[in-house]
């Protein structure tokens, strides 16, 4: 985010003690800038590759960078629900709805998954940003995960 730029590919590595590397990627649907978005495509990744073995090295990296003001491609689940392809009239729209026709071999909770998570990445790539210019104001321990602030509170309990 810092150098503006957004990861179309996550890639993770697992190198375990016995120096057996195991690498796999994954493409993004969209790219993002969005730490919980990087963070779960890696997630993913890791519970395909990870078989129980003591780790050695765990290595994540992004790849596929584009600029954050580049365009992109939407989704035909970006557009707004209201809004049909041009010359289609109200059928489409009330077969829309329906869930019925939208594309060949989808199901409708697919499609409404699909377009709901990316609405959730647009919002989570401005948390971030938001939080990246908190953290810049006023410090990297300004803003923090409650996850972390639970083990800070077990440390102290000792």
């Amino acid at each position: 985010r810092k150098a503006g730029q957004k990861a179309g590919m996550v890639s993770v590595e697992i190198k375990y003690a016995t120096f057996e590397t195991s690498s796999h990627q994954k493409q993004l649907f969209a790219e993002t800038a969005s730490d919980t978005g990087i963070y779960q495509a890696a997630m993913e990744l890791f519970d395909e590759l990870w078989d129980g073995r003591p780790i050695r090295l765990l290595g994540i990296r992004t790849s596929k960078l584009v600029r954050e003001d580049e365009p992109w491609q939407m989704s035909i689940f970006d557009l707004p629900q209201a809004q049909a392809p041009a010359g289609t009239g109200q059928t489409a729209r009330r077969t829309a709805k329906a869930g019925k026709g939208s594309v060949p071999g989808e199901k409708p909770a697919e499609a409404r998954e699909q377009k709901r998570s990316s609405a959730n990445a647009l919002k989570q790539e401005k948390l971030s940003r938001a939080l990246d210019q908190i953290r810049q104001k006023f410090g990297e321990d300004a803003v923090v995960r409650g996850s972390f602030l639970k083990k800070a509170e077990d440390d102290t309990n000792d």
